[in-house]
């Protein structure tokens, strides 16, 4: 269990744009007196990348170099990053205090107890991360919701993540609010 919960990155993707997931497997390569090689894993987790661009400012410089600022500074901090391509609308509304997210179908969307979805509302940037506690195929268990939300909203896997050491948060366009993230995957050691 962490010491410090992870930050919620409540960032909507640009779905104009690609979302690229890397995989990457340790490996040590054992050479032979004959010359011939065997290469062998480390671990049997991949390091797993997530980088796509956001919509994350409406037109203000200033939200971009706090955006910037704030995954500079937290590079040591854990986020909870959705996973957007997995995203699920709700197929009907929540009261504050619910603790069943309905969905069509849970399936593919990776999910596991213990881990994190956000319910977000665009354009409202209206967002709220909870805890799930279990998984049905038409419904997510989780803990108590805040806020109040529509068939309109999205219910979207989160992933605890580190900022890329590789990927700077880059301006792709100021103007617009565009910007490049990159976030690392935390895997934990029970999994």
């Amino acid at each position: 269990m962490a010491l410090v919960e992870p930050v919620p990155f409540p960032y909507e993707i640009n779905w104009g744009e690609a979302f690229t997931e890397t995989r990457e497997y340790a490996t040590t390569i054992q050479e032979a007196w004959d010359g011939t090689e065997q290469r062998r894993s480390l671990s049997d987790i991949p390091h797993r990348r997530f980088s796509y661009q956001i919509l994350a400012i409406e037109e203000a410089y200033d939200e971009f170099q706090s955006l910037s600022a704030a995954l500079y500074g937290g590079r040591a901090l854990r986020w909870w990053v959705p996973y957007w391509p997995r995203f699920k609308r709700l197929t009907s509304g929540l009261i504050v205090g619910s603790t069943v997210i309905p969905v069509v179908s849970t399936t593919h969307m990776g999910l596991q107890v213990n881990q994190a979805v956000m319910l977000y509302r665009s354009p409202a940037f209206l967002y709220e991360v909870v805890g799930v506690t279990a998984i049905n195929p038409t419904s997510v268990e989780v803990s108590p919701t805040t806020l109040a939300w529509t068939t309109r909203d999205r219910m979207v896997p989160c992933y605890e993540c580190l900022p890329s050491p590789e990927g700077e948060v880059r301006a792709v366009d100021v103007d617009m609010g565009i910007a490049q993230v990159s976030f690392d995957l935390i895997i934990s050691e029970d999994e």
